[in-house]
């Protein structure tokens, strides 16, 4: 839903570029979570929420995706 593409689109680039392949990825979305997550999960992502989330649920994946108790 971005202008030039979707967020998958930033995913796959950010995975392209050396210096920001290993980078944490966590999504959250509004889009239908059952074919979605699939995809997100094809790119390596660390996480996937739907949109509405719950922000403790997010901090933990985010704590987890960098590698820190919660």
């Amino acid at each position: 839903m971005l202008p030039a593409g979707d967020g998958y689109l930033v995913i796959e680039r950010l995975k392209a570029m050396p210096a920001l392949e290993g980078v944490p990825v966590i999504v959250i979305s509004a889009r239908d979570p059952v074919t979605e997550r699939d995809r997100a999960g094809d790119l390596g992502v660390q996480a996937f929420f739907r949109k509405p989330f719950d922000y403790g649920e997010l901090v933990s994946a985010i704590h987890r995706a960098l590698g820190r108790a919660a």
